[in-house]
């Protein structure tokens, strides 16, 4: 139904913010089964969230105490050593390394 607005019923709106912290496919899967409503799609049912400024409270950033998805799973040796090859080496310092008690003389002021 491209260029035809699809019209929402004040109870609909409710429900569907009252349900706004799902994840949208999830949310329009019910929306559908509850409200028995086969011309919304989840396009349509995004762009309504996104018009009507309802956040799903999800941030993408890990948490505090969240485990990252790959912990404790070994790296290939193919991939480690293309890291490795990129990492800084113990004892090696960076070519513009100044060393303490260095100060810098503006050019300007002198």
């Amino acid at each position: 139904m491209k260029g035809r607005a699809t019209n929402y019923h004040p109870e609909e709106l409710v429900w569907i913010e009252a349900r706004k912290h799902l994840p949208r496919a999830e949310l329009h899967q019910l929306f559908r089964a509850f409200w028995k409503r086969d011309d919304v799609s989840q396009a349509n049912l995004t762009a309504l969230c996104q018009r009507q400024g309802l956040m799903t409270s999800r941030t993408g950033q890990f948490v505090k105490g969240q485990a990252s998805h790959n912990k404790g799973k070994p790296m290939s040796p193919e991939v480690r050593g293309r890291t490795m090859a990129t990492t800084f080496k113990r004892g090696n310092r960076p070519a513009n390394y100044r060393g303490p008690g260095h100060e810098r003389i503006d050019s300007k002021d002198g």
